[in-house]
């Protein structure tokens, strides 16, 4: 009776240590409710103003230390997390409009697989994508005038999937308060992506769902009064399959080796 109960002591401690294992391979990933795409400043190096900038609204873009929310120094996947600079994408309409309309776009990130295994898990970055629906959180600034001063942020995919043309909208936008001193919001962009081969490019591209929009008149159009500036895009960390580390893994066969000895012995 006695060795049986030292023998259950046992099996409970190398239970124990399996599930240690398997805890440790939630590890720190499952810490972090998000896991940024882009939020430094070399990050959002080499976002340009797009072909579609009608009527040349948008006259600069550029990443910038002038305005950051967050504080990362720490680049996002499309950088593979390496040291970086705080800071954020300035986008700048000099009083223009800026709506209905993708003017700004990112580097293609079809072939970047850090990227591709948080934005489109399963996607392996050689030019492919593959079916999955996710959620974007962007991070971002912005100043506007006018009758009903609305804006609603989008984010356009253009890929082949989409015949490079989709646009994704918003559906939760929260006030933040000023951060750094700025009005800060935090919006939940619902995405879809649709199975494509044959490569060519995936580019993001923010895109402004104005008020009252179209007249080019100001005081009659909401107008943004200042650069917009986008902080971070991220994506949630539950979304992406978790990479057990070597050692989390030498922890959880450790455990089941031991258990399968005892099993052995006992026989």
């Amino acid at each position: 009776m006695f060795r049986k109960m030292v023998n259950m002591s046992g099996r409970v401690k190398m239970m124990l240590g399996v599930a240690a294992g398997l805890s440790l391979l939630g590890g720190s990933k499952g810490m972090a409710q998000t896991t940024p795409l882009f939020t430094t400043v070399d990050d959002f190096a080499g976002w340009t103003i797009s072909g579609d900038n009608w009527g040349g609204q948008v006259t600069s873009v550029e990443p910038t230390t002038a305005w950051d929310a967050d504080g990362s120094t720490t680049d996002g996947a499309v950088n593979n997390f390496a040291p970086g600079t705080a800071g954020s994408l300035e986008i700048d309409v000099n009083g223009n409009e800026f709506g209905w309309d993708g003017q700004v776009d990112s580097p293609n990130m079809l072939y970047n697989a850090a990227f591709l295994s948080a934005f489109d898990p399963g996607a392996t970055g050689a030019g492919e994508t593959v079916a999955f629906s996710g959620t974007m959180q962007v991070v971002w600034s912005v100043q506007w005038t006018g009758p009903d001063n609305y804006y609603q942020l989008g984010m356009g995919l253009e890929y082949p999937g989409d015949s490079y043309w989709g646009q994704v909208w918003s559906t939760s936008h929260v006030y933040d308060g000023i951060v750094n001193g700025l009005p800060t919001y935090t919006d939940e962009i619902p995405y879809t992506i649709n199975a494509a081969t044959g490569g060519g490019g995936l580019t993001l591209t923010p895109w402004m769902n104005a008020g009252v929009y179209g007249s080019g008149i100001a005081g009659v159009d909401d107008t943004m009064t200042a650069p917009m500036y986008i902080d971070s895009i991220s994506v949630p960390t539950s979304q992406i399959p978790p990479v057990p580390e070597p050692a989390t893994l030498g922890v959880l066969g450790l455990g089941l080796t031991m258990l399968t000895l005892r099993r052995r012995r006992q026989a």
